[in-house]
């Protein structure tokens, strides 16, 4: 192949543009130019550049403070393959457009829960005052966990009550699963559980569209903090 001797030689070719651009990626991937490229060869390639792009993204997932269930999702995979990684996850076959976005916004951390809403602000309020609206504890920071499995704002208290109903009804074992887990294995388990997807995914619509309802709470300082209730 006259583009693969060109580099070799150390001449200008799309081979050589390829060796430099496999090296500059996030995860390097290297090209040999001192062996004539086979079928075997490229193979192998691809397949290390599917791994480079699976570690960069794990890398990316794992060091995020934005991306929880990520990170805790992609630390279950069975591999660190990027098919593994990457696998589709049922709630996206939810036919509900409103529930498919509620959940794929949940996962992401793309929603409006304050551990968002308010790092975004200019300037970016503390994380530990983007207190829960619903229930204004002092300890209580408005995220995932919290909302779904914690708050006992009366409006929280009583969607998350319809949704265990509905769950038990489906899957009779489930609040003995979650006895005694702490909060962030409960929402994992209530998350991997196909068979109550549908109540979970109303439950968190629902929950978003309770806080487009009511606004932030929003501590202005420490003092302010240190004031709310326990």
């Amino acid at each position: 192949m006259e583009a693969w001797r060109l580099a070799a030689e150390g001449s200008s070719s799309w081979w050589g543009d390829l060796y430099h651009a496999l090296g500059e990626l996030p995860v390097p991937v290297h090209l040999s130019l001192r062996e004539f490229p086979t079928i075997l060869t490229v193979d192998s390639l691809l397949l290390d550049l599917q791994q480079s792009l699976a570690d960069y993204l794990r890398a990316g997932i794992m060091v995020s403070e934005r991306l929880p269930l990520l990170r805790t999702r992609t630390l279950a995979a069975r591999s660190s393959d990027l098919a593994d990684l990457c696998t589709k996850r049922t709630y996206l076959s939810l036919r509900s457009d409103r529930l498919r976005n509620a959940m794929t916004r949940l996962h992401v951390s793309d929603h409006p829960l304050a551990i968002e809403e308010l790092r975004r602000c200019t300037p970016p309020i503390p994380r530990v005052r983007r207190i829960c609206r619903f229930c204004k504890k002092r300890w209580a920071v408005e995220d995932e966990c919290h909302v779904l499995i914690e708050c006992m704002g009366d409006a929280v208290q009583a969607r998350r009550a319809t949704f265990w109903v509905e769950a038990t009804a489906l899957l009779p074992r489930l609040p003995a699963m979650a006895h005694s887990r702490p909060t962030p294995a409960v929402l994992d388990m209530l998350l991997s559980r196909e068979k109550t997807l549908i109540p979970l995914a109303e439950f968190v619509a629902d929950m978003f569209d309770l806080c487009d309802e009511v606004p932030c709470f929003i501590i202005d300082n420490d003092e302010a903090l240190l004031a709310l209730a326990p």
